[in-house]
C-alpha cells in the first residue's frame, strides 16, 4: 500500500471533548492532527515526493501511488461542525478498489478501551455524498504487507457518512473481533480507507482526527514560543494560501546536531512553472518584529548549491521585505540568518511568499524546518538575556561571548551562512573578528535551557 501526498498546519488547537454521559463512550483522548497547529502524524511510507509513481513533475498535476492527500488545503466551506481555517484535502484514486490514507506512529498504547467501546476513534469529514463507508485499520507495519492481507491487522472500525457537501464528525465503532496474533503493543500503523471495495473516484477533505493514544508521541502540547514562527513538530504556525508544488510534513531526512527534529516540511516546486510559490501567512497573527530582530530558517537542499528568495508582505500582499538565501552544501541541514530589524515595529507583518531556484523550470524538492523570529537583546526572555551576551558590541578587533558552559554556539552573517561556531569551555569566549566584514551578524547559543542570540556588529 502506499499513499499520494499531504498537507499542512494552522491556527487554534481542538478543544478536547468527553462524552457527557458517565455510562457512555468516551471519546478517543489523543488529537493526532487538526490540520493547524497540531499535526503529530506523518502519512505515507516515507518516500521522498520526487520518488514516487507517478509524482507529475512534469506539469501541475500531483497524483500519488494511491489517492492525492494534500496536507495543506483552505477549509472550503466553515461551519458549526468544523470552523477551523484548514484541513486535509483527499481525492481516491478510482483505479484502486482499496485506496488507503496511511497513518505512521511511533506505536499505539493498550487499545483495550477501543476494542470493547469505552472509547471511540472521531473523525470530521466533509464528503461529496451521503452514504459512504469509512474504515479505520489499526496494523502491524512490519507484517501488514499488501500481498500478506489479512495478516498483521489487528482491528478495523466503521462509519458511514450521513450527509453531503457539509462537515460533520463520524465515530468509529469496531467491526467483528480483533486478531488475537497481533499484539496489542505492535500496532504502529492507522490506515484509513474511503468506499473500500470500490472503484469511484470521489473529492473528500478530513480534519480533527482524534485516535488511540500513541506509547511516545512526537509531541504532546503545542509549545507557545513567542520566537517560534514553525518547526514543524510541536509548533505549527504557518499556513498555505496558494502553492504551484506540493507541501508535505515529512520525517527529518537527515537529522544532525544542527536540526534533530522529527519532523520538517518538504517543499516540491512544480516543475512546469519558472517562478515556482508558496504562498502563506501567519496563523497566529502579524509577526512581532522588534529593533535588531532576525529571522532565521534551516534548510536542506538536495540539490545545493541553488538560491531562494522569502519575501515578507503585508496582509494585502504588498512586499514589505526581501530576503534572498542560497544553500551551498547537498544533503545536509543549513542555518540561514536574515536582518529583518528594518520592519522593527511594523504592524502588518502578515504574509510571506517562498520561492527555490527561481527563474528554473524544474522539479526539485527542498526540506524546510525551524523558522524563527529572535529579538537580539532581550532574546525573548529576561533570563535568557542574564546567561548571554557580546561584549564589545559594535566591535572591530575581538570579540568576548559569554554564555553556560557547554553551550554550543555558532555567529551567522546576513546573507545566513555560518562564519564561525564553538562550544563554551568556560563562560566565556574571545572571538577574533578583525578579519571580518563589517557588518550584521548574529551570534546563537543552545544550551539546556533554550536557545538565545544577540546581534553583533562589526565595523572599522
Amino acid at each position: 500500500m502506499y499513499f499520494g501526498a499531504m498537507k499542512f498546519p494552522l491556527h487554534a488547537a481542538m478543544t478536547l471533548v468527553v462524552a457527557g454521559a458517565l455510562s457512555g463512550p468516551v471519546a478517543a483522548q489523543m488529537l493526532y492532527d487538526n490540520a493547524d497547529d497540531v499535526r503529530q502524524v506523518t502519512y505515507g511510507f516515507n518516500v521522498p515526493f520526487l520518488q514516487q509513481l507517478g509524482n507529475g513533475t512534469g506539469g501541475t498535476q500531483w497524483p500519488g501511488w494511491h489517492g492525492t492527500l494534500i496536507e495543506y488545503t483552505l477549509n472550503p466551506y466553515p461551519d458549526a461542525v468544523n470552523g477551523s481555517e484548514q484541513c486535509l484535502a483527499y481525492l481516491r484514486n478510482p483505479g484502486e478498489t482499496y485506496d488507503v490514507i496511511v497513518i505512521r506512529t511511533s506505536g499505539l498504547a493498550d487499545l483495550t478501551d477501543y476494542v470493547n467501546g469505552t472509547k471511540q476513534i472521531r473523525l470530521d469529514i466533509l464528503s461529496p455524498v451521503p452514504g459512504v463507508d469509512v474504515e479505520i485499520t489499526l496494523e502491524d507495519a512490519e507484517t501488514a504487507q499488501p500481498a500478506n492481507y489479512p495478516i498483521g491487522r489487528h482491528s478495523t472500525y466503521s462509519a458511514v457518512t450521513t450527509t453531503g457537501g457539509q462537515w460533520e464528525t463520524l465515530t468509529f465503532t469496531l467491526v467483528g473481533q480483533p486478531d488475537a496474533t497481533v499484539p496489542m503493543d505492535a500496532v504502529d500503523n492507522v490506515v484509513i480507507l474511503m468506499n473500500p471495495g470500490v472503484n469511484v473516484s470521489e473529492q473528500y477533505f478530513l480534519d480533527n482526527f482524534y485516535g488511540p493514544e500513541w506509547v511516545s508521541p512526537d509531541c504532546t502540547t503545542p509549545d507557545d514560543n513567542a520566537e517560534m514562527v514553525t518547526d514543524f513538530d510541536c509548533n505549527q504556525h504557518v499556513t498555505r494560501i496558494y502553492s504551484d508544488g506540493r507541501l508535505q510534513l515529512f520525517p527529518n531526512p537527515a537529522p544532525s546536531a544542527l536540526n534533530s527534529s522529527a519532523k520538517c516540511l518538504e517543499y516540491t516546486r512544480n516543475g512546469a512553472v519558472t517562478d515556482d510559490v508558496w504562498v502563506g501567512s501567519f496563523a497566529d497573527g502579524p509577526l512581532t518584529i522588534g529593533a535588531g530582530s532576525a529571522l532565521q530558517l534551516q534548510t536542506l537542499d538536495p540539490s545545493a548549491p541553488s538560491n531562494f528568495v522569502l519575501s515578507l508582505q503585508d496582509v494585502f500582499g504588498n512586499e514589505l521585505l526581501l530576503l534572498t538565501g542560497s544553500t551551498m552544501m547537498p544533503g545536509v541541514w543549513e542555518n540561514h540568518t536574515f536582518d529583518v530589524s528594518a520592519l522593527a515595529g511594523f504592524p502588518n507583518v502578515a504574509r510571506f511568499v517562498f520561492l527555490h531556484r527561481p527563474g528554473l523550470p524544474e522539479a526539485r524538492s527542498i526540506y524546510l524546518d525551524n523558522w524563527l523570529v529572535t529579538l537580539p537583546g532581550s532574546v525573548g526572555s529576561t533570563e535568557a538575556a542574564d546567561r548571554v551576551g557580546v561584549m564589545p558590541n559594535p566591535a572591530n578587533d575581538q570579540v568576548r561571548l559569554w554564555g553556560t558552559q557547554g553551550a554550543t554556539w555558532s555567529v551567522f552573517d546576513a546573507a545566513g551562512r555560518e562564519v564561525a561556531q564553538g562550544v563554551m569551555r568556560g563562560t566565556e569566549e574571545v572571538l577574533d573578528v578583525a578579519q571580518w566584514t563589517p557588518g550584521v551578524y548574529v551570534v546563537r547559543w543552545s544550551d539546556r535551557q533554550g536557545a538565545a542570540a544577540e546581534r553583533l556588529v562589526i565595523q572599522r
